[in-house]
């Protein structure tokens, strides 16, 4: 019986690690001529500490092996894994400088103690938003007339 209970605990232990880490879809909050800004969940990461989880850029070497062109504004995005108060973890995906490019489409490497993820993103940005001109209302002159 004893034996039954730790091959119990140690099944329970490395089950909660056995899961798969992966990256749910992005949601992006910018458009052409601003700071890139977009959240993606990762999911499969319970109970692994968020110090555990990093994110960053894929080498050039994957870009190559991937078929995606690499980009020298890519080296501008910065990676971050924040945590809410419900312990699900969010990569907050952000640019350094502003996006004139319509589109951008770069390779993440996620690394954590459940594994690895390499995942190719093609993120499609909106143009900006351009005031309706509105005609102007006539003087009072041109009523007069």
């Amino acid at each position: 019986m004893v034996c039954g209970v730790i091959d119990l605990a140690f099944f329970l232990f490395f089950s909660s690690h056995s899961v798969a880490i992966g990256l749910s879809s992005l949601t992006v909050n910018s458009s052409v001529g601003e700071r890139f800004y977009c959240l993606m969940t990762i999911t499969g990461a319970q109970g692994i500490p968020a110090n555990e989880i990093f994110v960053s850029l894929a080498p050039r070497s994957v870009y190559r092996t991937m078929g995606v062109e690499w980009e020298y504004f890519h080296t501008q995005l910065i990676f971050d894994v924040l945590v809410d108060e419900h312990k699900q973890y969010t990569i907050r995906i952000v640019s350094s400088d502003v996006t004139f490019e319509p589109y951008l489409d770069f390779v993440l490497l996620l690394r954590s103690p459940a594994g690895s993820v390499l995942k190719q993103l093609t993120v499609l940005l909106d143009m900006p938003a351009i005031a309706a001109s509105v005609p102007a209302a006539p003087s009072r002159r041109a009523r007069a007339a």
